[in-house]
Order: C-alpha cells, then structure tokens, then sequence
C-alpha cells in the first residue's frame, strides 16, 4: 500500500518519486516535487500545442480569438443582417426589463483596440446570462443589425466560453 503526499491543484512532475520506507513499516510513502513553471510550459505545449501558464486567458487564447472574430472595423463595413462572430473579454454587463417585464441584457467586450456592445433578447439572456461575468472572455455569434433609432447593433444568438471553444477546436483537429 502506497501513501501519496500531493497538493491540491498543482501538477506533479511526472516518474520524480522518492520512496521513504521505515523499517518494518506496512505502507511506503512517495513523494512527488513539483513541476517547475518551465516544466508546465514544456509539457503545455507537448500536449496541448500551445503555452499557457504564466499568461492571462486574454493572452493564453488571443491568437484563437483574433482567427475566429470580425474586427471592429469588418463589423463596421457589414450590411444589415450579416452573419458574424464577436468576442473578448468582457468588460460590462447591464441587465434591464422589457416592456413585458423580460430580463434582457447589454454586453461590453474589448479584444485589443476593438470594442463591441452586444445585444442579448430576452430568450438568450435567459440561457446566457449566468455566464457572463466581467473579466470573462467569451465568444458571441449573431447578427449585425442597422437601425434608424439606435444605429448599428450586434443582436447575439449563442455564446461559447473561448475555453470550451478551444477544447472543440481539438477535438476538431484530431477528428
């Protein structure tokens, strides 16, 4: 029988084990070190093709985001009705009520020196809205709409973490 010393969220490094055995004892304990930071980075990009510690999620995903997203200015030149995809971190969430007495929702995101407020009706802000945090970076597919009143708009139909965007991009590409 085998006691394992470990802490909790933090990756071990693999086949660095010392075996302490007490004489006449009935269990051996191992102990692991740590993996340094260099280590992590190494074995990120081993597995995942990419390195992710030491940065912020901005950063980790940015070149993903910047593949995936119109810019500003894409989403500026698109006629009524286009179809696009959107995203960054989020740096405000304002939830109001319709005339109805709906919740509904207005997002701001920001990637690099774009910016975005996105527009969220009633039945998206309903399956949507627990996600959206400031601080979060997400991913928000729906249609660019051109309005006499309010001017150019983004109406959201669906929201990916750039996380869970990320893993289904793998997934992809092992097929």
């Amino acid at each position: 029988m085998a006691l394992v010393m470990n802490t909790p969220n933090r990756p071990v490094a693999p086949l660095v084990r010392r075996a302490l055995v007490e004489p006449g004892a009935k269990f051996v304990m191992v102990a692991k070190r740590l993996m340094t930071e260099a280590e992590k980075a190494s074995n990120e990009e081993q597995f995942l093709g990419i390195r992710i510690s030491g940065k912020s999620d901005l950063e980790k995903y940015a070149d993903l985001i910047e593949e995936t997203i119109h810019t500003e200015g894409e989403f500026d030149e698109a006629p009524h009705r286009t179809f696009m995809c959107v995203g960054g971190e989020i740096t405000n969430v304002k939830t109001v009520r319709t005339k109805k007495g709906d919740q509904m929702g207005f997002v701001n995101l920001a990637f690099g020196v774009d910016s975005y407020r996105v527009t969220m009706f009633p039945q998206t802000w309903i399956r949507y809205a627990h996600m959206l945090q400031s601080g979060k970076i997400f991913l928000f597919e729906g249609v660019k709409e051109i309005s006499e009143t309010y001017g150019d708009g983004f109406v959201v139909n669906s929201v990916i973490s750039v996380e869970e965007h990320a893993m289904n991009r793998m997934r992809e590409e092992k097929g």
